[in-house]
């Protein structure tokens, strides 16, 4: 009896241990691996450690850049993407339009936060005085609107 008994201990904890692999590695190890499960690509990454103990993954390739931040045991924090004018949401668009109808149909940049807490757009694009950067939540609410005069002197 107490022979089976150590035998199931053994399988229990064998199970366990095997589940949570990703969990007992070291962190870096596990944001690699957290990478290779969101992106199909994750040998196109380059790897830095800030001062802090974090991690950055970026990369350069033929869908624009890319930056995923990892926290100093590995967890994901937040993945920044630049993406196309036409991959933006239509209502993120309506909501550019809706500020700035005289803007064109494309931007100087547009970029795609996301994290676990907040998912947002950046749009920024010049008009004839100012660079400005819009940011909006995933809804298209107006979070903040940010001109610099073209000039470089703030306002």
């Amino acid at each position: 009896m107490k022979k089976q008994f150590v035998q199931i201990l053994v399988l229990i904890t064998f199970s366990l241990v095997s589940n949570f692999k990703i969990y007992a590695q070291a962190p870096l190890e596990k944001a690699q691996a957290l990478l290779a499960e969101e992106f199909d690509n994750p040998s196109d990454f380059d790897w830095e450690e800030d001062e802090g103990g974090e991690f950055i993954a970026y990369s350069f390739g033929d869908e624009g850049s890319i930056e995923v931040n990892y926290d100093d045991e590995g967890n994901w924090l937040q993945t920044s993407k630049n993406i196309d004018y036409m991959n933006l949401p239509d209502h993120i668009k309506s909501a550019v339009k809706k500020l700035y109808p005289d803007t064109p149909d494309y931007y100087d940049l547009v970029t795609h936060l996301k994290s676990r807490q907040s998912e947002k757009f950046m749009v920024s694009f010049e008009t004839e005085t100012d660079m400005v950067t819009l940011t909006f939540d995933k809804n298209g609410k107006l979070i903040e609107n940010n001109k610099e005069p073209l000039d470089g002197d703030r306002e």
